[in-house]
């Protein structure tokens, strides 16, 4: 094999390896049952040693392509200029010392989205996701029925499945990109067709072992967003009555499902606070509020009772460690100036993503909005907008990388996968 065919062969194992590990999949449940609480500050020196070796790999991997890394990396303006932000948010942070070392692992996080979105074409990169999800399932299920004490939640809510996360609300929506992937390399129509149709059925299932309502949710979302995207293709003529039709449907069905909260919860095991949630906020808000424009400096905020979070865990009661919300913490982090660059960039990528599927209609395209879709709705229950070692910040800049990319290089890429 030529060197360039080893190069490949390294790119696509490391890829695999480190979307995998970026799901937060094992090590850090490792740690939580071995006893290991963590630090809010210092945080835990095992997994930090873990991290700092996939940079470096990481780095090295981008060098010997170091060219086309630079070239598309700053191409993505809003992405680059955020990223800047966060590093130069040091100087106003009440901690500098940790947004310091929590944006250099941010760096190196934002370094592997860039090495996936420049080596590896949209059609590779679902590949990946499925493969690398796939395995997180599989393991999942092994860790469920062989190892319980491991695989299965206690306490408030056992029995339900957290296979080889810390939660089970992280499992699903693994699960839920799993099936997403899987779905889109079915639409490809494979030579192995029973492969994405046994890993769409394995991630429903784990899915709903779970328990993790908000994923099956965002799930339905999801796939029931396809035929709309699809509708967006026809003649203006059947699109636009279609669309508003369908608009008109889902607003019903939301002002209904308003006025009829804690019945609407009631039904899928939930309360109208959503598990806290509508407490946690205002407090919160509170907080930005003394701190609007730049905010705290990026991981400068949540610091245990050490930080400026004492506030906000006084008032809700218990020991909150994000806002579980990622507009919220990015507005905690850099303000309302960090959001609008975050909006900004996110915003261009939607529109480009939409027009390309417009036009094209590819599984690839599908796979873009898809995924931008995901993320949106993610971050308004969790926080993965700059998520250092985080799996939906990887996709992202992926995401944002292909789409920034020449097409000539992306089908430069396709033929070389």
């Amino acid at each position: 094999m030529s060197g360039a065919g080893l190069l490949r062969r390294a790119e696509e194992g490391f890829a695999l390896l480190a979307i995998f590990l970026c799901t937060e999949a094992i090590l850090p449940l490792a740690r939580r049952v071995g006893g290991y609480e963590g630090d809010p500050i210092a945080g835990d020196p095992a997994l930090q040693a873990v991290w700092i070796a996939l940079y470096v790999i990481t780095a090295v991997l981008c060098s010997f392509r170091w060219r086309t890394t630079l070239r598309v990396a700053f191409r993505g303006r809003a992405m680059v200029g955020l990223l800047g932000m966060v590093v130069l948010s040091v100087l106003w942070s009440d901690a500098p010392q940790v947004t310091l070392r929590r944006s250099s692992a941010l760096l190196g996080t934002s370094l592997v989205g860039v090495l996936i979105g420049s080596r590896f074409s949209t059609s590779k990169q679902i590949d990946l996701v499925a493969v690398a999800f796939g395995v997180a399932a599989v393991l999942s299920v092994v860790f469920a029925l062989a190892l319980p004490m491991y695989g299965l939640e206690s306490e408030i809510h056992e029995g339900a499945w957290r296979g080889v996360y810390v939660q089970k609300n992280v499992l699903g929506r693994v699960m839920v990109l799993e099936a997403l992937a899987c779905m889109l390399v079915f639409l490809r129509k494979p030579t192995r067709v029973w492969l994405p149709v046994a890993g769409m059925f394995l991630s429903t299932v784990v899915l709903v072992l779970s328990r993790s309502v908000t994923s099956m949710i965002m799930l339905a979302v999801l796939i029931g967003s396809v035929p709309l995207l699809r509708a967006s293709r026809w003649r203006y003529t059947l699109a636009v009555p279609a669309i508003v039709t369908t608009a008109v449907l889902g607003g019903i069905v939301l002002a209904f499902a308003t006025t009829h909260l804690d019945e609407m919860f009631g039904l899928i095991g939930r309360d109208a606070t959503l598990t806290g949630r509508t407490e946690l906020w205002p407090a919160v808000l509170k907080a930005i509020g003394e701190r609007p424009l730049l905010g705290y400096g990026y991981g400068g905020f949540w610091l245990g009772t050490q930080g400026e979070s004492r506030s906000v865990i006084s008032d809700v009661g218990w020991g909150v460690q994000h806002a579980h919300n990622g507009y919220l913490d990015l507005c905690l982090d850099l303000g309302i100036v960090g959001l609008g660059l975050y909006l900004a960039g996110f915003l261009r990528c939607g529109m480009e993503s939409f027009v390309r599927f417009r036009r094209e209609g590819t599984v690839e395209a599908l796979w873009r909005f898809l995924l931008l879709l995901f993320i949106f709705l993610y971050n308004f229950v969790e926080s993965g907008i700059l998520a250092r070692n985080g799996i939906a910040w990887v996709l992202y800049v992926s995401l944002l990388i292909s789409t920034c990319k020449p097409k000539n290089l992306d089908r430069r890429l396709a033929e070389a996968n």
